[in-house]
Parts: structure tokens; C-alpha cells; sequence
């Protein structure tokens, strides 16, 4: 995604918490192996670097995308335990009383870039939607009501999209995985996610 983004003329940061993946970024290799992904690298050498300190990419960006992993816990529900550390670590360089996380209404423009979303889909994780036979709600009441959520810098510019009780990640990651999951959530999931990117690529 990062290499992506590059192409498409930004200057990007990639964060990492390994330093292979990092040091090979810097040096000009794919940190894995991905179709095309070497070629993105090569073409945009100049707009793409790698840290492993949030802080600094925070700090030197515009706009952060946290993408990581969200593995079923012995519920088969979602794990939180990276996206915490993540938060974290940017709350570091957004101190809340700075910048407050706040509720992004569906008004925004950020839900109207490609596609008029008309609500934030809850989409459980496959594993816990199979298990609660057809669910979204993976902690019952406490995680009922599904939000987006933004911080902003002192201009007014988002720096920050945050999806809360929903699992937008299997939306794209799972969708080959079963027919009925991906009629029932990757379609919306794909809609908010395609405005998200429009959103950074064009503000």
C-alpha cells in the first residue's frame, strides 16, 4: 500500500516493527515477495522511506493509514493487542489534549469520495461471525455500535481515520473465504475503504 501510495506522487513513510522489513524498504528491496511490488519500489525510490518509530512518521506526515494485524482470539474474536500498541505509540506524537479523537459523521465528505456510504458497517471477524452464527457484534453490548473516529491537525486537515468495533480487515482479507461473507460485508467494506483512500490520495 505504501508503495502504491508513492506512485500515485506522495511522500510516504512505511512503519515497521521489524528492522528487516524496514532496512530492506530504505535500501530499495521489497520486504516481501508481492507481484509488482519491487517494480513500485524502483519507480518511487525517492518518495518512500521506512522508520521503525511512529512517532516520526506521525509527526513528518499528513495522513496516517494503521493497518495491522487483528488475529482471532480464543473466543474467535478479534485481538485488539496490535492496534493497541499502534495507538499508543501515535498517541506519543498526538498528545490528546492537542489532538482529541473525535466522531467523524456521515456527512463527512470521506464517505461520499467514490461511493454515498450511508452508515459504518459492523463486520466481525470471519472466525467470530461463524461462531456467533451469523453475528457482528463480538463482545455483545460493549461492542454494539460500530464508530468512526478521526484526529485532526490544528488546521482542520485529518491526520488520522479510525474504525471502532468493526473489523474492516477481513472485509478485505476474507472475502474469498466464503460466498456469503462477502455479499453480506466485503461489499460495503470495499466502498468505505475505496473513499478512505480517495480521501487521502486527493486532500
Amino acid at each position: 500500500m505504501a508503495a502504491a501510495i508513492a506512485s500515485r506522487g506522495h511522500e510516504v513513510i512505511g512503519v515497521d516493527v521489524n528492522h528487516r522489513a524496514v532496512d530492506a524498504v530504505n535500501a530499495g528491496k521489497a520486504p516481501v515477495q508481492e507481484t509488482g511490488l519491487q517494480d513500485l519500489i524502483d519507480a518511487n525510490r525517492t518518495r518512500l522511506r521506512a522508520t521503525m518509530s511512529q512517532a516520526e512518521a506521525v509527526r513528518e506526515t499528513e495522513l496516517t493509514f494503521v493497518i495491522v494485524p487483528t488475529p482471532s482470539d480464543e473466543r474467535g474474536a478479534f485481538s485488539l493487542q496490535y492496534a493497541v500498541y499502534a495507538f499508543r505509540e501515535i498517541g506519543k506524537a498526538l498528545p490528546p489534549s492537542e489532538y482529541p479523537i473525535v466522531e467523524v459523521p456521515l456527512s463527512h465528505p470521506i464517505f461520499h469520495q467514490q461511493f454515498d456510504v450511508k452508515r459504518v458497517i459492523q463486520i466481525p471477524s470471519i472466525n467470530a461471525w461463524r461462531g456467533m452464527g451469523g453475528g457482528t457484534s463480538e463482545r455483545g453490548a460493549d461492542s454494539a455500535t460500530p464508530e468512526a473516529r478521526a484526529i485532526y491537525d490544528k488546521q482542520g486537515h485529518m491526520m488520522v481515520f479510525i474504525t471502532h468495533n468493526t473489523d474492516f480487515g477481513d472485509a478485505f482479507e476474507q472475502e474469498a473465504a466464503d460466498p456469503q461473507y462477502f455479499y453480506t460485508f466485503s461489499v460495503e467494506g470495499y466502498q468505505t475503504g475505496i473513499n478512505v483512500l480517495l480521501y487521502a490520495l486527493t486532500h
